[in-house]
């Protein structure tokens, strides 16, 4: 079956989100210090990391995800608002993952593939389109998914099907990019030909480097009638 759509991993395969947590890290600590909050970013983020993994997104949101961390940490709630706007301003940014990855997810494009961006972050589809504009990638995707909207999180088949569904596109004809051995799993699980992004992963159908070598391959495939 030709491929006809490509889905890519967004953190760590699009998006370098190193400056990002910089920023909201630096922004956070200010706002602590300033209001003599006695948070370590330590506590803060392995709280988080536990929230974050259970947050059922059928029902729940990010609020209140928030909530329960302020909850925890003994965080005023009063300090929500401002906690929200710092982490707002540090998705500005976010860099790409490699130098050309916008030329190189064009040449993909003119191969006649559509492009989707299936992210399993906990923001919002604005925010996620806010750090792929910051990347300097934005417009450049026929489809953005997250949780928010879906209530579903990768390795689940129904995330992949997610991201597939508004092309009626099967997922033997399409293609998942990611760095993460279960979602490659999944992924693979569900009939995507899968890619893994700089990391040797054994369940990926092929390992990339980087995007030119993955347009290269996308290339020779079509060549091949694929």
């Amino acid at each position: 079956m030709p491929l006809y759509v490509a889905v890519f991993d967004a953190n760590g395969v699009l998006l370098d989100t190193e400056h990002m947590n910089e920023r909201f890290q630096k922004g956070i600590e200010a706002l602590f210090k300033s209001e003599k909050i006695p948070v370590k970013m330590a506590s803060l983020k392995k709280e988080w990391t536990s929230i974050a993994s259970k947050i059922d997104f059928s029902s729940g949101s990010l609020q209140s995800a928030r909530e329960e961390l302020f909850e925890r940490l003994g965080i005023p709630m009063k300090l929500l608002t401002k906690y929200s706007e710092i982490d707002k301003d540090s998705l500005a940014y976010c860099d790409p993952s490699e130098p050309g990855l916008k030329e190189n997810i064009q040449k993909i494009k003119r191969l006649g593939l559509y492009t989707v961006v299936l992210s399993d972050t906990v923001h919002s589809k604005s925010e996620l389109k806010l750090m792929l504009n910051a990347a300097g990638i934005g417009g450049l995707f026929d489809g953005v998914v997250v949780p928010a909207d879906t209530g579903y999180t990768k390795p689940s088949k129904e995330a992949y099907v997610a991201a597939l569904e508004p092309f009626k596109a099967d997922p033997e004809s399409a293609i998942f990019v990611g760095h993460d051995a279960g979602e490659i799993k999944g992924a693979k699980l569900t009939g995507m030909l899968t890619f893994s992004y700089k990391e040797k992963i054994k369940e990926a159908d092929y390992t990339i480097k980087n995007f030119k070598e993955l347009f290269e391959m996308l290339r020779r495939m079509k060549k091949q009638g694929l």
